[in-house]
């Protein structure tokens, strides 16, 4: 039986100990440049392995840190940015939910701004 191979994105978490997001993001860059993986196993029991890769090494988004959701207000700019453009991605592909969650978006960005000293 032929095998077909496809290339997709894939939303993921993935949890790292480190010294700080910096050093992190780093391993994860790293790592992940054609990882291999095993995505559990189909049907009949073989496993489905699979080759995983950033799509843009600019993508990890820091969101949790020791299992507490990271506030914009308390993040560098960047990863602050990072943040809100990963909110706006999940309100964009969330097309039915998208007008609920203008509000707190405009608010994320409000605190955001607020908290790194640049006018609204």
């Amino acid at each position: 039986m032929p095998a077909y191979t496809f290339d997709m994105l894939l939303a993921a978490s993935i949890t790292v100990e480190a010294d700080n997001p910096h050093d992190a993001r780093a391993w994860l860059v790293t790592k992940l440049n054609c990882a291999d993986t095993n995505f559990g196993a189909f049907d009949n029991g073989n496993p489905m392995l699979g080759e995983v890769s950033l799509a843009n090494e600019d993508d990890p988004t820091l969101v949790m840190i020791d299992g507490e959701d990271v506030a914009p207000k308390n993040l560098p700019p960047i990863e602050a940015l990072k943040w809100i453009d990963a909110a706006l991605n999940w309100a964009d592909e969330s097309k039915a939910e998208m007008l609920d969650q203008i509000p707190f978006i405009r608010e994320l960005v409000k605190e955001t701004l607020a908290a790194h000293g640049a006018r609204q």
